[in-house]
């Protein structure tokens, strides 16, 4: 697939793009709550430094995990909303074989924020299901996180959907965009990109993209 419309930038180039299009400052050092082999503390770093900047007040993140991402939004946002979505062993859901190892027990999806006093709403469900979004009514969403299935068809029914919700002026961000290991996550993001018309900025030296709708 040729590619037109991604753009690498470096980590301080793409802050110097963001602080353009939202001048507010932010001097205070990020959150950082936890870390795990899934998201690197450099991509959680900059997750958590755009949302400081952004200030969303709805989240929506596909793939819980055990939660620490979501956890880091809700502290680094005080005044937002979080939903995130999972599935988890216990649903009978054909999962491609490169997220069997990440699907956990019920019990152990969102441990990090479960027992916690937060603004963070568990969602278990399907996210290539329409249906599994009933809870959001209208386009309400401010910032999403794409962390899901890894298939093709699975990053593309994900951006459909998550798309659906997101108002005018919103940011979404997908994880693990990079060749080594998941080569349908972009060949996904290009194609859905390309038809939607919108511009992926890639960040260099992280498996981060991002698009301001």
């Amino acid at each position: 697939m040729k590619i037109k419309n991604i753009k690498m930038v470096t980590v301080k180039k793409f802050f110097e793009f963001v602080s353009r299009k939202y001048p507010i400052p932010v001097r205070d050092e990020v959150i950082i709550a936890g870390y795990n082999l899934v998201t690197s503390l450099n991509e959680k770093y900059i997750l958590y430094k755009l949302i400081r900047i952004l200030k969303p007040m709805i989240i929506l993140e596909i793939g819980t995990y055990f939660g620490f991402t979501a956890l880091g939004f809700a502290r680094n946002t005080p005044g937002s909303l979080v939903y995130t979505i999972d599935i988890c062993k216990e649903m009978r859901i054909d999962i491609p074989r490169l997220q069997k190892p990440f699907v956990l027990p019920r019990k152990f999806v969102g441990e990090a924020f479960a027992k916690k006093k937060t603004r963070i709403r568990q969602i278990y469900g399907d996210s290539s299901k329409i249906k599994t979004y009933s809870f959001l009514k209208k386009k309400i969403v401010d910032f999403a996180f794409i962390d899901g299935n890894h298939s093709f068809k699975g990053v593309v029914r994900d951006m459909q959907n998550v798309l659906k919700f997101m108002r005018k002026g919103s940011v979404l961000c997908w994880h693990d965009f990079k060749k080594e290991d998941y080569s349908e996550v972009i060949q996904a993001i290009c194609y859905l990109s390309q038809k939607e018309k919108f511009k992926i900025i890639h960040i260099r030296g992280t498996s981060l993209a991002v698009t301001f709708l």
